[in-house]
């Protein structure tokens, strides 16, 4: 067994990529699907399906009969030294308010090198919500972990990483969709390096 000051692990010829700043309880991000039907794809899918990767689970995360489209998004728990395929870059949105920003860059934006990808926003209906994402460089070090996704929506959709409407301990809560009598709180975790 060796290790290396560039992230990597040795063990019996195979090599795996370490990142040293993993933290345990987090989850890999692999895209987001709900409506209006413009917005029924999961991009990072690449057949342009309303499905998550291979590997990936599938969990609702808002939506209310007869009020909102139904919102997915897509994650596996991380395993320390299994790479992830994407890296996740934050979340913003639009509210009759003006919008809430993303925590990443402060403001209505993506990191440079990130792209962005609607996945709400019909007119004189929903405002809009973006996230934002890249495919993951094997030894490159991502900005930011992904802890989850929760709304207050009726009904609330909690967090898995905690099984209640909030994040993980050493995780920022950021509000990145929500408007009074119009759109329920949506929320967004993660954690800066």
């Amino acid at each position: 067994m060796a290790s290396d000051a560039q992230g990597t692990l040795t063990i019996d010829s195979v090599t795996l990529e370490v990142n040293p700043y993993e933290i345990a309880g987090t989850y890999d991000f692999g895209g987001m699907m709900g409506g209006p039907s413009s917005y029924n794809n999961n991009v990072l899918t690449n057949s342009l399906a309303a499905a998550c990767p291979e590997g990936y689970t599938s969990r609702r995360t808002f939506g209310s009969p007869n009020v909102d489209y139904d919102l997915y998004y897509c994650y596996r728990p991380h395993v320390a030294g299994r790479p992830a395929d994407f890296d996740f870059g934050g979340m913003f949105g639009q509210s009759a308010s003006g919008g809430y920003a993303n925590s990443v860059t402060g403001q209505k934006s993506c990191p440079a090198g990130y792209f962005v990808q609607q996945v709400r926003g019909a007119p004189n209906l929903d405002y809009d919500l973006h996230y934002c994402w890249k495919p993951h460089t094997p030894g490159q070090k991502a900005i930011v972990d992904f802890g989850g996704i929760f709304s207050d929506g009726n009904p609330t959709y909690e967090n898995p990483l905690t099984n209640a409407l909030s994040c993980s301990t050493g995780f920022q809560t950021t509000q990145i969709y929500g408007s009074p009598n119009v759109d329920y709180d949506f929320y967004m975790c993660t954690k800066l390096f």
